[in-house]
């Protein structure tokens, strides 16, 4: 705890704006909002790429945006033209959802084709784009959440992401030390849906997350240091 602060928890937040019905006005505030507590990235629907890159032009920080959302059930051919699209717009992180469908009938080499596809396609598109793949925890057993975790590692992308937030249960405390666990200490391990206090976002950081997705990511900080004041 006395090691996080109101800025180094900022700095591991994707910040974002990803509902079905994200606003152009909400999707300016959360760009001001980005700018003003540096947060690691901002994550807006492809539809406002150009516009929150626009609007974060000068302040270095990353725009993410999502592939296949929130489903992944899209075919690789499609979800290899969405990546490649974002990118082409401005998007420099992707988070791709996996196909859940298919690894939950035992389709493995399939999910992982699949994956390999889009993340070829991507580091093609743009050799430095960042790419997590979420594998929707809230939708796997403990044993798929392995398979998973690992077949994310061998695709080549860079993190596994617990969520995509539209699933009633979210991530829990041990299904971020699962993942840990499966994909090792140096691979990225980004955890969205539910975290909705500093207090739990210390917790999941200590489970093994690197990284933080949350709309409420003013709440976490603000929170971070009201908690702060309280131990002093």
């Amino acid at each position: 705890m006395q090691n996080i602060t109101k800025q180094s928890l900022a700095s591991i937040i994707d910040h974002s704006e990803v509902k079905q019905d994200s606003t152009e006005e909400e999707v300016r505030l959360r760009c001001a909002e980005a700018k003003k507590y540096t947060f690691a990235s901002l994550y807006v629907c492809p539809c406002y790429i150009q516009l929150a890159k626009k609007l974060l032009e000068g302040s270095g920080i990353p725009l993410g945006t999502a592939i296949a959302f929130p489903h992944g059930a899209s075919t690789t051919e499609v979800k290899v033209y969405e990546a490649r699209e974002a990118i082409r717009l401005g998007a420099d992180i992707l988070d791709i959802v996996m196909n859940i469908g298919m690894l939950k009938s035992g389709k493995i080499d399939y999910v992982k084709r699949d994956l390999i596809e889009v993340v070829k396609a991507s580091k093609k598109e743009k050799e430095d784009v960042i790419l997590k793949v979420i594998i929707e925890t809230g939708a796997l057993n403990r044993d798929q959440i392995v398979t998973a975790s690992k077949v994310v590692r061998e695709s080549g992308a860079h993190f596994v992401k617990t969520s995509t937030g539209f699933l009633a249960r979210d991530p829990s405390v041990e299904d971020v030390k699962l993942i840990r666990e499966s994909v090792g200490n140096d691979f990225g391990v980004k955890v969205a849906g539910g975290v909705k206090t500093a207090d739990k976002a210390i917790m999941m950081i200590n489970a093994g997350a690197d990284l933080i997705g949350e709309t409420a990511g003013v709440a976490l900080v603000e929170g971070l240091e009201f908690i702060a004041s309280l131990m002093k």
